[in-house]
């Protein structure tokens, strides 16, 4: 099983290279059906009233109503890497390059050109907008919709390996270094911080 999201009182994860997804209300007892189109899904969102499962090798995606409904294939411009929901839009962004798509149905997608061509660790939506980070960690993305982007630089060292969003700032972590990179409530200046997180979020919190 790939990735696991909550939405409309259920949580759904999805099989891996299948079409199975399992859907679960309490936790503890789960449904596995067919969503009748096999994919290498590695990717579910819940958005807009609709299952999105997104594959990062295929050229498409595959959204329903409901998980008990059988799942229509929708054709994307590429393949995409990277996927986030906010601002009423799921959003696609290669792993490297420039080349993005974006969606209000994930029906149909329009494309959209990023400022800068670099290779890219990770997509997430917090509070009032979408960061793109590169994977060497000194250059992140932000767009208020998803479609229109800024070029911003961070002072992150070490490289990117993963994106969280935690009370209003988007966090970065890195792979080789003692620092993590926190985000200004609007996205846009980041700084770095060494030490433990825990002091980190305290402050964030308190701020």
């Amino acid at each position: 099983w790939f990735d696991l999201v909550y939405g409309n009182n259920r949580l759904v994860t999805v099989y891996r290279s299948s079409d199975k997804i399992a859907y679960s209300t309490d936790m503890e007892s789960w449904t596995v059906r067919s969503t009748g189109v096999s994919g290498d899904w590695n990717k579910i969102l819940y958005g807009n009233g609709k299952w999105v499962l997104f594959s990062g090798t295929e050229f498409g995606c595959a959204y329903a109503n409901s998980p008990d409904s059988t799942f229509t294939r929708a054709s994307l411009p590429q393949s995409y890497q990277h996927f986030a929901l906010g601002a009423g839009v799921f959003v696609a962004v290669t792993s490297n390059g420039s080349a993005g798509a974006v969606s209000s149905d994930a029906a149909s997608w329009t494309t959209f050109s990023l400022p800068a061509s670099m290779s890219w660790a990770g997509l997430v939506y917090g509070g009032d907008g979408f960061v793109l980070l590169s994977s060497d960690g000194t250059t992140a993305m932000i767009s208020k919709d998803g479609k229109n982007w800024t070029q911003v630089s961070t002072s992150l060292t070490g490289g990117s390996s993963k994106l969280s969003f935690v009370h209003d700032r988007v966090i970065a972590t890195p792979y080789s270094s003692d620092k993590v990179l926190c985000s200004l409530v609007d996205k846009t200046a980041f700084s770095s911080y060494a030490g433990s997180l825990i002091p980190l979020f305290m402050n964030q919190i308190q701020d």
